[in-house]
């Protein structure tokens, strides 16, 4: 069962697994098909709470934070600090060291996608063909694209039930994977986006959601948030 008062989502459909410790709980939800595995994890702790993960073999795994910040230790490697709209690829197997903040409400899926799935994408990406035979343990942190936080968000509150549903999601990792393969070894349409721009972004559509009687432009938008109405116009769709 969640836990009283669950900050996260609940996935419908899916088993939930809550482990509960003296200054806290995590909860783990999964999705899973022959294709992909999508591990959806929220962790409250009053204290600094630290874990390990371990993803299946023949797999390649993305790590997305959804909310807060935690370290990341790949055992291999130097911590990595992974904040809120930041993801990085998983190059190993495990098990992976998750380490949350206190008081924090820490939200992070762990996608992993098949390898014999990844053929077009070689096909679409020579240059991911190359990194998968070999990959560098010590693969940075980007930020998530706003295109792939809405994909994310679509999984997280699908309101489909049944096919339908198993259908839409399928769809909407493939759209994940997609876009990440995009920001990475594809042209970039547009520079690459801020956490700064991000939360500027969420700050103008709580604007308009607290004045939806007002009419206004871009151009205002953009002012009141402290950004250009060009890259304003291109972040905000």
């Amino acid at each position: 069962m969640l836990p009283p008062n669950f900050p996260g989502c609940r996935i419908v459909e899916r088993p939930i697994y809550t482990y509960y410790y003296d200054a806290g709980y995590i909860t783990i939800q999964e999705i899973n098909s022959p294709i992909f595995n999508l591990t959806y994890f929220v962790v409250k702790s009053e204290s600094s709470s630290v874990f390990d993960y371990k993803t299946e073999s023949g797999m390649f795994s993305f790590l997305l934070a959804v909310n807060g910040d935690f370290e990341l230790n790949c055992k291999t490697t130097a911590k990595d600090t992974v904040e809120k709209s930041q993801w990085r690829l998983l190059t190993e197997a495990g098990p992976f060291e998750f380490e949350t903040t206190a008081g924090d409400n820490t939200e992070f899926i762990v996608l992993s996608i098949n390898l014999t799935e990844l053929e077009e994408l070689n096909q679409l990406f020579p240059e991911f063909k190359n990194y998968l035979q070999n990959p560098d343990s010590s693969e940075p942190v980007h930020y998530l694209p706003l295109e792939t936080i809405d994909y994310i968000n679509h999984i997280l509150y699908c309101r489909y039930e049944g096919d339908w549903r198993r259908h839409f999601i399928e769809n909407r990792v493939d759209d994940i994977v997609f876009s990440l393969l995009v920001s990475l070894f594809g042209e970039k349409p547009f520079p690459e986006v801020s956490n700064e721009d991000i939360e500027r972004i969420r700050l103008s559509e709580k604007l308009l959601s607290a004045d939806t009687g007002m009419h206004k432009s871009i151009r205002m938008l953009a002012e009141e948030i402290g950004m250009s109405g060009s890259k304003f116009k291109r972040l905000f769709k």
